[in-house]
């Protein structure tokens, strides 16, 4: 069985402005912690991913929560136009 890459996981949620922000961060704190530029990155990565997710249920939540308040259209005639 295949070793899970979590390095290369946590690095998947790094694109875009993500990426760019987050290189001169792990730099910087690589050299304070003695761990490997590659592990920080993986971490912040892996961070943003988590934000994603919370904030993407969060929509869904409140989609099925719009969905459960039951608004139906209004059941009255239309109004005779003048």
């Amino acid at each position: 069985m295949r070793k899970w890459d979590f390095v290369a996981m946590g690095q998947a949620g790094l694109t875009g402005w993500t990426k760019v922000a987050a290189r001169p961060v792990a730099r910087a704190v690589a050299r304070r912690t003695g761990r490997t530029e590659a592990q920080i990155l993986a971490l912040i990565g892996a961070a943003f991913l988590a934000i994603a997710v919370v904030n993407f249920l969060r929509e869904v939540d409140a989609v099925i929560a719009a969905g459960r308040t039951g608004r139906e259209p209004a059941s009255d005639p239309p109004a005779a136009h003048a």
